[in-house]
């Protein structure tokens, strides 16, 4: 589960790297979600 979610921020963050300053934010942004997804499960 965990490894699908760094995946799938991995390949936005590739995506989103055009802007560099929202790919910063929208990956801090996954990684606090994957950490409490990881927490609750």
């Amino acid at each position: 589960m965990i490894i699908l979610l760094l995946s799938i921020m991995h390949e936005l963050s590739l995506f989103y790297r055009i802007d560099y300053f929202s790919a910063i934010i929208f990956n801090y942004l996954l990684w606090i979600t994957s950490i409490f997804i990881a927490f609750m499960s």
